[in-house]
C-alpha cells in the first residue's frame, strides 16, 4: 500500500514496504518474486494478530445485546419524557385554574366594596 501526498513543487510517495520501494525505484524490472515470497509471522506478530481475532469477536458478539439495551434506554426515557411532560401539563392548568378563581375572587370582592360604597354614597346623598 502506498500513500501519495502532492505539493504544487513536487510529489512524494510514502512506501509501507521495501519491495513496493523497490517496484517504484526500478518498475520495469521484474520483482514478481519478491511479492511472492512467504513470510513467517514472530510469535508476537502470531499472538497480535490471536488477540485482534479474539476481540473481533467478542465485539461482534456483544453488539446485538448491546443494541438492545440501548434501544430499552431510549424507549425508558422516552416514556419517563412524556409523563414528566403530562404532569407538567396538568400543574399548569391547575395552577391557571388556581390563579383564575383567585383573580375571579378578587374581582368580586372589588365589586362588592365598590357596590357598597356606592350604596353609601347613595344614603348619604339622599339624606
Amino acid at each position: 500500500t502506498t500513500t501519495t501526498t502532492t505539493t504544487p513543487t513536487t510529489t512524494t510517495t510514502m512506501c509501507t514496504s521495501i519491495e513496493e520501494a523497490l517496484i517504484q525505484l526500478h518498475p520495469t524490472l521484474d520483482w514478481k518474486f519478491l511479492l511472492g515470497r512467504s513470510r513467517e509471522l514472530s510469535a508476537k506478530a502470531k499472538d497480535n494478530r490471536q488477540q485482534a481475532k479474539d476481540r473481533q469477536k467478542q465485539q461482534s458478539s456483544t453488539t446485538p445485546s448491546e443494541e438492545t439495551e440501548r434501544r430499552r434506554r431510549t424507549r425508558e426515557f422516552e416514556e419517563s419524557r412524556r409523563a414528566v411532560e403530562a404532569v407538567e401539563g396538568a400543574m399548569e392548568k391547575m395552577y391557571d385554574e388556581d390563579i383564575k378563581s383567585a383573580r375571579e375572587q378578587a374581582g368580586t370582592a372589588a365589586l362588592s366594596r365598590f357596590a357598597a360604597l356606592s350604596n353609601d354614597d347613595n344614603c348619604t346623598a339622599a339624606a
